[in-house]
């Protein structure tokens, strides 16, 4: 029987079924994958991040990346997770740039440079009042300066 194509799945099943399809099929979805990260249907972008992640697939990480920008916030959720699970140090300059405008995942975007920075102190909660979340964005571009990350 041949299988559904991706962006089907995460219509006609789930988001859930579809990331949990591709991402243990990965080699077989890999193709869809990378053309549902270019769809106007952010529920299907948002899913094929997700399915490179869960499959620890860093062939689409310079793909994803280009995502950290998208006008879909649940997109760029995923990116964000994708980058705390799989970025690297080459991401950080971007992960820090998305920090500053994006307030709203301050939390999220701090602790992907945690984890690859492996600095816990690098983590901003983004609960804290607003002139403590522009101390710790100072603070953290101050250690990133000073360790040559930024």
């Amino acid at each position: 029987m041949a299988s559904k194509p991706f962006p089907q799945i995460v219509k006609e099943d789930s988001w859930s079924a579809a990331v949990s399809i591709a991402s243990n099929e990965i080699s077989h979805y890999r193709p869809q994958l990378f053309e549902s990260l270019k769809s106007k249907d952010p529920e299907i972008r948002s899913a094929a991040v997700t399915a490179f992640n869960e499959a620890d697939d860093k062939t689409a990480h310079d793909h994803v990346l280009k995502l950290i920008d998208d006008p879909d916030d649940g997109v760029r959720m995923e990116v964000i997770e994708y980058l705390w699970d799989l970025g690297e140090d080459a991401d950080i300059p971007i992960i820090f740039e998305r920090l500053q405008i994006d307030k709203q995942f301050v939390s999220m975007l701090s602790m992907a440079i945690s984890n690859i920075t492996g600095n816990i102190h690098c983590i901003i909660s983004d609960e804290n009042a607003p002139e403590v979340i522009e101390k710790g964005i100072t603070e953290l571009q101050t250690y990133l300066s000073e360790n040559g990350y930024i």
